[in-house]
């Protein structure tokens, strides 16, 4: 196994660079009253040039902060909607059913209401979800030769394990073996540990950026809600079409925004499982005993 370092590549990725953007979204949320154009928008980033160390430090230490913040919240939002929407890649790539209805009939209603509350937040995702269903390419089984082998050795691992003495996958189809597989293929694969871990760093990147995204979607919808009443005084005005059709558009850019880094975080969180299962598929060491 690999060595860690104490501040490693998903502490920078995962962490320090979601915490810096969300510092300086809260910047830009606190001065919002006082942004009317691109220029005031520079005005408020390059306000303090110098550089002080101590102030240097300050903003390292706070991004860093705010981004184990950032990564909480996104795993309770980004991650959730994901599971609740399309089950675990473990699952779909294995082609174990999952009825794929997001808001499936609960009886406990506190479920309900917890899973409209993350599909409101991430409206943008959402929508764009349920409109364009691209979810059908990244959501592809594997083909069944492997699916049968990769079932095999999960079997032969959990007996190896003494877990599971069963032949029977579907008796444990609906624990949570892949976490088992994470851990074996992370212990016994020191050429792919590196690999495993910028996956792990990528799509927790990629997840945290996406709800990033989300945040500022809703900065940007507050944005132009509190400037409704100057919209009512400019009716008059020729120009008044030509800047809410620019408004408009950074809308649906960020939209777009949210809905690509959503993509990309399960796209890479479906390479990183796909990765786990072709290490235990290849491992020489699980094979039936005779």
């Amino acid at each position: 196994m690999i060595k860690q370092n104490p501040f490693s590549f998903y502490d920078f990725l995962g962490y320090f660079i979601p915490g810096a953007i969300t510092l300086l979204l809260i910047l830009l949320f606190l001065n919002i009253g006082s942004i009317n154009d691109y220029n005031s928008l520079i005005n408020v980033l390059t306000k303090n040039e110098e550089f002080q160390i101590d102030k240097f430090m300050f903003f390292v230490i706070i991004s860093y902060s705010i981004g184990h913040f950032v990564n909480y919240l996104s795993a309770f939002t980004i991650e959730k909607y994901s599971y609740w929407r399309f089950d675990y890649p473990a699952k779909y790539l294995l082609n174990i059913a999952h009825n794929g209805n997001y808001f499936s009939n609960f009886e406990d209603n506190e479920k309900k209401r917890v899973r409209f509350s993350i599909a409101i937040f991430i409206l943008p995702i959402f929508i764009l979800d349920e409109v364009l269903k691209l979810y059908k390419y990244f959501k592809r089984e594997l083909d069944d030769l492997l699916i049968r082998t990769i079932k095999q050795k999960t079997l032969i691992l959990f007996k190896k394990l003494q877990i599971y003495e069963g032949d029977n996958f579907d008796n444990i189809k609906e624990s949570d073996f892949q976490r088992l597989i994470s851990h074996y293929t992370f212990e016994n694969s020191n050429n792919h540990s590196s690999k495993l871990s910028n996956y792990v760093a990528l799509f927790g990147f990629l997840r945290c950026m996406c709800f990033i995204s989300v945040i500022s979607f809703w900065i940007y919808v507050y944005y132009l809600c509190s400037n409704v009443k100057s919209y009512f005084n400019k009716i008059g005005d020729i120009s008044l079409f030509d800047i809410s059709i620019i408004k408009f558009s950074i809308l649906i850019g960020i939209t777009i925004v949210c809905y690509i880094y959503f993509m990309a975080f399960i796209k890479f969180y479906r390479r990183y499982t796909l990765e786990t299962y072709m290490i235990i598929a290849i491992d020489k060491d699980l094979v039936e005993e005779v």
